[in-house]
């Protein structure tokens, strides 16, 4: 009596990450004269009979082991993607076909589509924003947000997500955020997205009351908060031009002169005025004053003195008597400090 083959173990589920190579394996016995096939079972395309490859994957190939009592029949999968995953069967073409089945699991890492992904953005403070970040992979891959200086995130729902939203965004909201992809298959990937805001320049002042003797340098300082960044400059309100002396920083704007006057006086005083231009909506003047009495001379004690619509300050320069050169322009007069963002916002 010729005994019919039959499968002698079964075909083991596989899981292989994308892009490694993997092998399933079919064992038989008392195959005789009977062959071996190879399906992709949700594809429903014949892989390999026997010996011979009948797909056009250049992927696939089939081996067996001759010396083994209980031949196994080897299918090949080189290079696996992600559409390899699935059901794989192999067949004995017996008169009533017998088959088993083996699952191939692939695993792709994560990966964020830029493509569908939000890139770095300006927006004006007070207006609305949405990040998003579209990530694939297989399992499917879980995105959560961040600050990158692990500032919190101002809003009001889950930092769990494809996309968050910022409502009414303000100057704190600047920054980078990063959104972070996992699916438990390594590497973790992430996509940073730099936010910026644009404001209006604001500006404040370390010393209201600034007193210096004559022939002495003295420095008007003053700090601006702004994006884009500020052009800052000093001016006399009588010499409009920008004083070529004076240096601009990132969030300072500083002038030193040399005091001098064309006449003796018992007692001078200049004015530092501060006007609101037409891109400066608010003046910070909440620091502490900081008054230098000089040697001999009774200080007054100075008010800010604000014009009628609020839109300027005006701070007094007190200097003692004394006799000067007039060959010099004076510093005595009014002074302006004006502020503006490099570009439109």
């Amino acid at each position: 009596v010729v005994e019919e083959p039959e499968f002698t173990d079964v075909i083991e589920n596989v899981t292989v990450p994308a892009g490694r190579n993997v092998k399933l394996a079919c064992s038989v016995k008392n195959l005789g004269s009977y062959k071996v096939a190879w399906m992709h079972f949700e594809q429903s395309a014949i892989l390999t009979v026997h010996n011979h490859v009948i797909t056009r994957n250049p992927r696939i190939s089939v081996t067996h082991d001759k010396h083994d009592k209980h031949k196994t029949w080897f299918l090949h999968i080189s290079n696996v993607q992600e559409e390899d995953k699935g059901r794989y069967m192999c067949q004995i073409n017996t008169v009533t076909a017998k088959t088993q089945f083996g699952y191939l699991h692939v695993v792709v890492p994560p990966n964020i589509d830029d493509s569908l992904s939000s890139s770095d953005v300006i927006v004006r403070e007070g207006s609305n924003v949405t990040l998003k970040c579209r990530a694939t992979g297989s399992p499917t891959p879980t995105v959560k947000w961040k600050r990158d200086d692990n500032s919190k995130i101002a809003i009001n729902r889950s930092l769990n997500g494809n996309s968050i939203e910022i409502t009414k965004i303000s100057r704190l909201d600047m920054g980078a955020y990063l959104c972070i992809a996992s699916n438990g298959v390594p590497p973790t990937v992430s996509k940073r997205i730099k936010v910026s805001v644009d404001f209006p320049p604001m500006l404040w002042i370390p010393h209201q009351l600034v007193g210096v003797p004559l022939y002495f340098n003295v420095t008007l300082e003053c700090f601006t908060e702004a994006h884009p960044t500020s052009l800052n400059y000093w001016t006399r309100e009588d010499e409009p031009s920008p004083m070529s002396e004076c240096q601009s920083t990132k969030r300072t704007c500083v002038c030193t002169f040399t005091t001098y006057s064309r006449r003796t006086m018992e007692r001078t005083s200049v004015s530092l005025r501060i006007p609101a231009e037409k891109q400066m909506e608010q003046l910070d003047f909440t620091r502490p004053h900081h008054r230098r009495h000089l040697p001999g001379h009774q200080q007054p004690n100075p008010t800010p003195t604000f014009g009628p619509t609020g839109t300027s300050m005006i701070l007094p320069v007190v200097c003692p008597i004394t006799t000067v050169d007039s060959t010099r322009i004076p510093i005595l007069g009014t002074w302006l400090i004006k502020t503006r963002n490099t570009h439109p916002i």
